[in-house]
């Protein structure tokens, strides 16, 4: 069966997805229209995130669970191409 992109029962949905700054994606991540990942999250490999991802979060499974919250004190800049801690 061919299906044709602009039937009406097809019902796709067409949303941005917001991705904040600091954000790490690892490989064969799907993400659900609409959703937003917050600063500083880190979404592991094969995850599926289907609700939003608040920052300074660590998520993975299907769907996609928040696992461990980040430290929010640790930043990291990169000067002359190390990467400098602050406290």
């Amino acid at each position: 069966m061919k299906y044709r992109w602009n039937d009406e029962l097809l019902d796709l949905v067409h949303k941005p997805i917001f991705i904040e700054d600091d954000v790490w994606i690892a490989g064969k991540v799907v993400i659900t229209a609409g959703e937003r990942v917050g600063t500083g999250s880190v979404i592991a490999a094969g995850a599926v995130v289907t609700r939003d991802v608040p920052p300074w979060s660590i998520v993975a499974g299907i769907p996609a669970k928040v696992i461990r919250n980040r430290n929010r004190k640790l930043r990291t800049k990169l000067c002359h191409d190390k990467i400098v801690y602050e406290k």
